[in-house]
């Protein structure tokens, strides 16, 4: 069996220094300084392609694993690695130009070498880069090669020649499937997230084979095939007016901090009665009566733009879903005409039944069990050209919005935060690891965009709405063998705590962790954790906060040993009042805190937790 690892290499961006998060007229940021790493996506792929070959022998199964990346010639030392890790194949596509916010010319790239030089049986790939921020290039790939797609892959083993058992997140369930191939996997928040570090001897042995190079015209027409065209980019100020805590000893420190900073912030959130998941996300009731079924609305000859939401109720997060919709509407789309809101349900009664909708008119799109095949057939025949369709924040929306613009040639943006409707339709969204906004103009319709994880809520207002027609869709996964689903602890307690511990990096092992864990308690709290701090284990992965998890915003949040990398700031900052603890008074966490103190954390919080305790 084949399987192909695409990969890319990207600087260490939380090693750029401030000032020089700056884009120069072509739009393009100097980080040729920072240290080159894996994109830790496709590490955690890499790995998983080497457990799985390492998995083969009991299984009566050959794999060949080979690798590729698009990229620059310093890059090649990094597919000689590969090699020395055994992969059959390393093949670097020559890219000197930075191709960042080009996941649609990737993808092409990919495709044909897939299916004019090297055909494969698998492809695994990271969910994204730390730089374009994309998340599109895997699920373009499999639009693009007419095959299916597995996002938020977690793990894999083998199952025989045409068969791979698969591990992925879904809507907060671990999802195990045995896959028909070929298949596209997106993997995610891997179980073994770091590649294997091959021995000198393996070096020596197999790093030396030559790497073959490919020069593909497809990269020449990149500025003509993109329907997306980045046209601006703004560095990302998250710095706050921070007040360094003194004193002799650790204790004093935290004997302020917890007097004039912390004390008086605890009691009034224990004075005031605490909303559960359910309540803070609950949506004013709506009758039975509110949803009926009508007719459609006389067709309009204008060619102006409306919008549509598309609501997925299959999702727990539904009343999360909406009311991020409802404030972006308010905030952005005034002005723009409303159309249908599309609903993915099982079935129009049950919709009637919950009337959870805000739109006036509603498309049912039905399905006994979920899967993007089934819907994306009914919502690309109800695309039309000149409209924008807005999906929901996390993985499900994104999928849907990339794969329907795909196939309807239209344009998408993913995980955005602001839009402006004018001449051009421009979008917003954070690219380079949250370091920088990136302003977008999509070119041309449907235009589909996912909302970015974290976005604000507002409740939606009583009213009633018409279900204009229901559109079965019939459309199966024929490539999944079997499947079964396991619920799992959400991230529900973290993200709707009044207070959050956050240990990162520096808390430097797992008994570190757990004392943080008991000492939140004490507050009322909950734990969170940053990515090195999860991929160490130190902490269930639900825990996760930041870009790949996690978006909280609660009353307090105490981060002990984080550095402040703008991936995991961005779960965090906005958290009402931020307390950073670092042992490194230079770190950067420690300009975007209200109350920084410059020790060990335990010292600091053995003391905070004895005072509160008292």
């Amino acid at each position: 069996m084949k399987v192909l690892g695409c990969f890319k290499i990207v600087p260490d961006l939380d090693l750029i220094a401030e000032e020089d998060w700056i884009a120069d007229d072509q739009l393009q940021v100097d980080t040729s300084y920072g240290k080159l790493l894996w994109n830790c996506f496709d590490e955690g792929a890499l790995e998983m392609m080497l457990k799985l070959s390492d998995l083969s022998e009991g299984f009566d199964v050959v794999y060949e694993l080979n690798a590729l990346t698009v990229g620059r010639r310093q890059h090649e030392n990094f597919l000689k690695t590969l090699y020395a890790l055994r992969f059959a194949h390393a093949v670097r596509v020559e890219a000197e130009e930075n191709i960042s916010f080009c996941p649609e010319v990737i993808a092409e790239v990919i495709a044909d070498y897939v299916t004019e030089s090297a055909p494969q049986d698998l492809i695994v790939m990271g969910t994204q880069s730390s730089d374009g921020s994309n998340m599109k290039t895997p699920l373009l790939l499999a639009e693009r090669l007419n095959w299916p797609c597995i996002t938020q892959v977690t793990d894999l083993f083998p199952v025989d020649e045409e068969h791979v058992k698969v591990f992925s997140q879904e809507d907060g369930k671990t999802v195990t499937q045995v896959i028909k191939l070929p298949c596209v996997f997106a993997v995610g928040n891997a179980t073994c997230s770091y590649l294997r570090v091959p021995t000198l001897k393996e070096k020596m042995k197999l790093g030396k084979k030559p790497i073959e190079h490919i020069i593909s015209e497809k990269l020449e027409l990149a500025e003509t095939q993109q329907n997306v065209e980045l046209v601006g980019l703004e560095p990302k100020d998250s710095k706050r007016d921070t007040v360094i805590i003194t004193g002799d000893t650790p204790e004093d420190k935290a004997r302020v901090l917890y007097e004039t900073y912390l004390k008086g912030r605890l009691e009034n959130l224990s004075s005031t009665p605490r909303r559960t998941c359910c309540e803070a996300r609950v949506m004013p009731g709506m009758t039975h009566a509110s949803a009926r079924l009508c007719n459609p609305p006389e067709a309009s000859s204008r060619k102006e733009m409306k919008f549509h939401f598309v609501i997925d109720r299959y999702s727990k997060d539904v009343h999360r879903q909406m009311e991020e919709m409802n404030a972006f509407r308010e905030a952005f789309l005034e002005g723009v005409e409303e159309g249908e809101a599309y609903i993915l349900s099982k079935a129009a009664p049950e919709v009637e039944a919950e009337s959870l909708c805000i739109a006036e008119n509603a498309v049912i799109l039905s399905a006994q069990d979920y899967s993007p095949e089934a819907v994306l057939e009914g919502l690309c025949q109800e695309a039309t050209e000149d409209d924008l369709y807005i999906f929901g924040s996390g993985f499900g929306g994104t999928e849907l919005a990339v794969r329907m613009a795909e196939r309807t040639k239209g344009s998408s943006v993913t995980a955005v935060h602001a839009l402006e409707a004018k001449e051009q339709l421009t979008v917003r969204k954070m690219v380079y690891s949250n370091h920088m906004e990136g302003t977008f103009q999509m070119k041309k319709g449907p235009y589909c965009i996912s909302l970015a994880k974290g976005m604000e809520r507002k409740a939606a207002e009583e009213k009633s709405f018409c279900i204009l027609k229901e559109i079965p869709c019939l459309a199966g996964n024929d490539f999944v063998v079997s499947r079964e689903t396991c619920e799992e602890e959400t991230t529900g307690g973290l993200e709707s705590a009044k207070v959050v511990i956050a240990a990162g990096r520096g808390a430097k092992n797992k008994e570190r962790v757990k004392f943080l864990e008991e000492t939140a308690k004490v507050l009322g709290g909950e734990l969170g954790v940053s990515r090195p701090a999860a991929m160490n284990a130190w902490a269930p992965m639900n825990k996760l906060i930041g870009v790949s998890g996690a978006m909280i915003q609660p009353e307090i949040c105490i981060t002990a040993g984080v550095s402040g990398a703008a991936a995991f700031f961005a779960g965090i900052e906005k958290s009402k009042f931020i307390v950073a603890i670092n042992t490194d008074e230079k770190a950067p966490i420690m300009k975007k805190a209200d109350v920084a103190v410059a020790e060990d954390f335990e010292s600091v919080m053995k003391a905070v937790r004895a005072l509160a305790e008292d």
